[in-house]
């Protein structure tokens, strides 16, 4: 079971949040998978060495992507 805490959640929580997984979080925040040249995955911060996600922003870019043309919401490569 996963209980988040406010709107802070480590990538584990942001990944079940999102459906995606905590490895492909790990390469967005490595710029490594990219929906498009605007939009490189979620904002996070990171503080004392770890790494943490809102809500609030989990959501903006959730938007995000659903605002962009069907043919750019395809999965990141």
């Amino acid at each position: 079971m996963i209980i988040m805490c406010y709107d802070r959640m480590t990538p584990k929580e942001a990944a079940a949040y999102l459906g995606f997984s905590t490895s492909t979080l790990e390469k967005w925040r490595r710029g490594k998978k990219v929906w498009d040249e605007s939009n490189r995955g979620p904002r996070y911060t990171s503080l004392n060495g770890r790494i943490w996600y809102r809500r609030d922003w989990l959501d903006d870019w959730q938007d995000s992507v659903w605002a962009l043309p069907a043919r750019n919401r395809t999965m990141p490569q």
